[in-house]
């Protein structure tokens, strides 16, 4: 096994340096985790699946600190069950290729609860035909569970009557179609009223309003003359029985409604021309709809057939055991029709147009290998295929055996210098018994009932390397292995080699066009010296006290991809790997726009309750002016040499949460934030001071409280108190003093409280109590103190050890993250150990032993110990937050990418304005987050921390792009039609347009030209432009929350 990963890297080395074809990387892609209900015993289980490309054989999942066991990608689905609901654990999943461990996918499930499990979901309704009185009803269901008998149906809060949920589903009206009134639907299950769900129903208008939309456009293949068809299709409601089809203002005909498509052309496919397509109602010409598509290339070469994205479902057998296949699948460029065969027989030609395609019956008689070729019919080489293999009608096949859940404990060496292992497992659909093997000996066969099994003694000889591997008697795929690796019962085992945080650092270049690059990174238990490679050149062997190295000169010739392999001269397997890129010494890229340094003063409250905001900051590579933006509005552009800045006047009226966004004029990405929260200028100034906080004695197990008091005033009724990211929540000043607890003193924490006014949230105060330890009064080990000395020259430091004892033995142990360092007589206290790396990373846990009582002890921590100078904190920094494309109403896909130094976690968190909205993978960078909402605001917001680490975050607001919701009575500009024709520019929206829509006209030059409106209805707005000159023109459309420009060419 080693040796087939010692070749595989080496095989990944070579792909790096060009020795053989790169391969695909793995990747792993559309997790779906899927909950049942819980048992009885108050557990459940999730159905785990994805897809995979250029992946190994097997794959691991992990979550919550615990490993679910190797699985084969071909036994997906996996399920893994008895997971206790507990409303505590927030689970999450973690799916990682055995071959490449870089080779991810996670998914955060959530917490589960299985206490009180009643749920109303899938609300659903479908709306009736109005009669003729203009009312509509509405068929109103959705599915439950854990539920009472009843449920109560509320619409806008009203009591709308009783229901038992076999009633379901309830015709509910009938209701006024008044195209104004929107309806809440509210249900509550009787006996649960926190069991509840809500659905709302947008304004309905009987009839029904006339409405275009959905306009899609494909085009046929170009003829000789470089002329194509354009098939049009839509979707339409509440409209007449026709309608008129204009491309670029020239009528294509009138057409009824009712066709699939309708074929437009020819039309030229000179790469040059756009096609404004209009479809208007032929009786209310302001129900419309238009797109701007193309140019259409016809000199190209036209693209080949493609079929794609085949999705294959098996129906269930019928009572003839027999049953039926299901295809779907997507085309492009293909002929009218496909063929299907397979086994030897063709099932027939079929239009694309009947997709999905129901073909069968099938005979399921066990036998039968069933596969099937998908190919176009005039084009053999555009085809899918797709192999089912044998389907049993007769019975239903039962469960595959499976292992899972290994667990193997060493147990301590005995007198002998032998050892036990302790194993135990999961099993299902096994036989009776088990076989366990290793290191070329059958260790037994064991009934299942055995487990945990005892396996033993074994030698701790320091030479061999154990390995298990645990088959089920009677299916040898039907297995488990694992590696314990030597075990040395004469001393403690040392740790293994281990090489982290990589830091590669690129230098100037120099005349020559050469560069160096700086490596650093940290090591443990090495031999002395590592080796440096890449792209098929050997550096050099260099010992790790040479550290940070500079390696070079190196060609910046714009072409060498750059890489490092960096090994430890002994153990192979202990190394780092870092992909460097291209290197251009050519020329000096400018550094990026940058705004840093901010400097923010509030001034005090006028005599109206007004305040205003100072800002400055430092700024490079900017351009000539900034924007301050924040609420929705835009404070102003300002030129840098304006700094510093002064806005207002303010309301501070105890509601609106300020927040500010600095953004440079021409680089959107380039930012700052300040979020100043609550102002109250109606009050005396709020005012928390001589904050004071203590502690009780210890109680129980190492347990303590801490009171705190406090002077205020101008405070609101009450307040929040947190701490150490533990929110303790609200309590009532009248309360003071307050008693917090029992906390845990495990001379580790550094308590710290944050008082916060509750609705006054820039009225705080602080207290530190710092670390608390409880050596109970009756300890063995007491009084102790622990003293760290000064960093050596190494980047290292000793720790002196002072304490009383009594009823102990003659001497003790001193260990250090659980290894022996070294044994003292009692008689040496005090006593200094060391010396200890100083790596900005490691945590040090210190426990003092007696050495014949091992339960007289105590424990002592130092968190992530400083010594370089030049040791980097934690910082993400240039975050890049960009808009791709809509995905749906009110969301859509945005990337993510920044940089980040000095971070000890492998993941980071995403929050938006009000929750956390997943984790990822830093090496994942740049990131794609799909369907990321909508917060509703011209700017949305994210916030980036690295996972677990609250005090290294970073904040940037960006501009949304906006998707079409799902209300379609909101007027957004941004959707408004614009047609420039001869003599008129029309203005038409599908909602109705707001009285308080402005409109200004301006010339090239920004001179403001007076309007002269032709027509003003509901949903349109004709201007004349017969007055203008020859010239471009810019029309701004503003109302009360937003604003666009359209530039226009007016030929006279």
């Amino acid at each position: 096994m080693r040796f087939k990963n010692l070749l595989l890297s080496l095989s990944i080395l070579f792909l790096g340096t060009g020795l053989f074809p790169k391969v695909q990387a793995c990747e792993l892609f559309d997790l779906v985790i899927t909950k049942t209900n819980c048992n009885p015993d108050k557990k459940f289980a999730v159905k785990i699946n994805f897809g995979y490309r250029d992946a190994g054989d097997f794959f691991t999942i992990t979550g919550n600190g615990k490993n679910y066991g190797k699985f084969a990608y071909s036994k997906l689905p996996i399920i893994i069950d008895g997971l206790p609901g507990d409303c505590s654990t927030v689970y999450e999943f973690v799916i990682t290729d055995v071959t490449n461990q870089s080779c991810q996918i996670a998914r955060e499930l959530g917490k589960v609860c299985c206490e009180s499990n009643c749920e109303l979901f899938d609300l659903k309704y479908d709306k009736s035909d109005c009669d003729s009185n203009n009312r509509f009803k509405l068929l109103f269901t959705f599915k439950y569970q854990n539920t009472s008998k009843c449920f109560r149906l509320k619409i806008n809060d009203q009591n709308y009557g009783e229901f038992e949920y076999s009633a379901l589903p309830l015709n509910l009206g009938p209701f006024e179609g008044d195209c104004i009134t929107k309806r809440l639907i509210t249900i509550v299950d009787c006996d649960k009223p926190e069991c509840q769900a809500r659905i709302e129903i947008p304004e309905i208008c009987c009839p029904e309003k006339c409405k275009i939309s959905d306009l899609k456009i494909e085009r046929t293949a170009c003829d000789s003359d470089k002329m194509f068809y354009a098939k049009i299709a839509f979707k339409a409601t509440g409209v007449s029985d026709s309608f008129f089809l204009k491309a670029n203002n020239r009528l294509m005909g009138k057409f009824k409604y009712g066709e699939a498509f309708y074929k437009i052309g020819p039309l030229l496919g000179d790469c040059v021309t756009k096609y404004n397509f209009l479809i208007a109602d032929h009786r209310d010409l302001s129900c419309a709809t238009d797109t701007l598509w193309g140019p259409v290339c016809c000199d190209t070469i036209q693209e080949p057939c493609k079929l794609y994205d085949l999705i294959v479902e098996k129906t269930d057998c019928t009572p003839d055991k027999l049953f039926y296949i299901v295809f779907n699948f997507k085309n492009r460029n293909s002929s009218d029709c496909f063929k299907v065969s397979g086994n030897g027989k063709f099932y027939g030609e079929f239009p694309y147009s009947s997709l999905p395609l129901k073909l069968g019956p099938f005979q399921g008689d066990c036998k039968t290998e069933y596969e099937f070729v998908i190919k176009d019919c005039k084009d053999e080489r555009c085809g899918l295929e797709k192999f089912i293999g044998k389907v049993c009608c007769d019975t239903v096949p039962p469960e595959p055996c499976k292992l899972f859940d290994l667990n193997v404990t060493r147990l301590e060496c005995n007198n002998d210098k032998q050892f036990y292992l302790k194993i135990n497992f999961g099993h299902n659909n096994t036989s009776d018994c088990f076989r366990v093997s290793g290191n070329g000996k059958v260790y037994g066969e064991f009934p299942y009932t055995s487990l945990p099994l005892l396996l033993g003694p074994l030698p701790g000889d320091c030479k061999t390397e154990y390995e298990l591997f645990i088959q089920d008697c009677k299916d040898p795929h039907c297995s488990l292995e694992k590696f314990i690796g030597k075990v040395c019962c004469d001393s403690v085992p040392p740790e293994p080699c281990k090489l982290f945080d990589l830091n590669v650092t690129r230098l100037e270049c120099n005349n020559d066009k050469q560069f160096f690059l700086k490596i650093n990174f940290g090591h443990n238990n090495t031999s002395d010296c590592f080796k440096v490679s890449g792209n098929g050149h050997f550096y050099g062997e260099f010992p790790y006290s040479s550290l940070p190295l500079l390696l070079g000169p190196l060609p910046g010739d714009c072409k060498t991809e750059y890489e490092l392999v960096i090994k430890d001269c002994k153990d192979e397997r202990c190394g780092l790997e870092k992909f460097i890129g291209k290197v251009c010494c050519d020329s000096v890229p400018p550094g990026p726009c940058k705004l840093s340094g901010l400097r923010f003063e509030k001034s005090v409250c006028d005599a109206n309750g007004n305040f205003y905001v100072s800002f400055n900051f430092d700024h490079t590579n900017t351009s000539d002016c900034f924007r301050i933006q924040g609420n929705g509005r835009t404070y102003g552009e300002f030129k840098y040499s304006q700094l510093p800045v002064k806005i207002g006047p303010l309301p501070g009226d105890c509601k609106t949460e300020y927040e500010f966004l600095i953004v440079d004029c021409a680089d959107p990405h380039c930012s700052l934030v300040k979020d100043l929260g609550v102002v109250c200028c109606n009050t005396a100034d709020c005012k928390i001071s001589n904050v004071s906080v203590a502690r009780t004695h210890c109680e129980g197990e190492r347990k303590f409280y801490a009171i705190l008091k406090f002077n205020y005033i101008g405070t609101s009724e009450c307040f929040r108190l947190r701490g150490n990211g533990h929110d303790y929540g609200e309590f009532r000043y009248a309360n003071l003093p307050i008693k917090i607890g029992p906390l845990t003193a495990d001379c580790n924490t550094p308590y710290e409280f944050v008082i916060e006014d509750c609705k006054k949230n820039e009225c705080r105060a602080e207290a530190f109590l710092g670390k608390v330890c409880c050596d109970s009064t009756d300890a063995k080990i007491y009084e102790l103190t622990m003293t760290r000395s000064d960093c050596e020259p190494d980047s290292t430091f000793n720790v002196k050890f002072g304490f009383r004892y009594r009823e102990v033995s003659d001497s003790f142990e001193i260990f250090v993250n659980g290894r022996l360092i070294k044994t003292f007589a009692y008689t040496q206290v005090p006593v200094v150990v060391g010396p200890f790396k100083a790596d900005c990373h490691t945590i040090y846990k210190f426990r003092i032993r007696d050495q014949k009582d091992t339960t007289i002890f105590t424990d002592r921590y130092i968190e992530r110990p400083c010594c370089k100078p030049q040791g980097e904190p934690c910082r993400i920094f240039d975050v890049k937050a960009t808009p791709l494309n809509c995905t749906g109403p009110d969301e859509y896909a945005l990337k993510i990418d920044f940089k980040y130094q000095g971070t000890t976690n492998a993941f980071f968190d995403v929050f938006d304005r009000t929750k956390n909205i997943g984790f990822f993978r830093f090496d994942s960078l740049p990131l794609i987050i799909n369907n990321f909402k909508q917060s509703g605001r011209d700017f949305d917001f994210i916030k980036i921390c690295e996972n677990d680490n609250p005090g290294c975050c970073s904040v940037v607001e960006f501009r949304t792009i906006d998707c079409i919701s799902n209300d379609p009575s909101k007027f957004s500009i941004k959707r408004l039609i614009v047609n420039n024709s001869s003599g008129t520019v029309g203005l038409f929206s599908e909602q109705l347009i707001p009285a308080d829509l402005k409109l200004e006209l301006f010339n090239l030059e920004s001179k403001q030209i007076p309007i002269i409106q032709l027509e003003s209805g509901p949903h349109e707005i004709l201007i004349s432009t017969e007055n203008l000159s020859t010239n471009v023109y810019f029309i701004r459309i503003k109302d009360s929350t937003d604003s666009k420009t359209y530039k226009f060419f007016h030929l006279r």
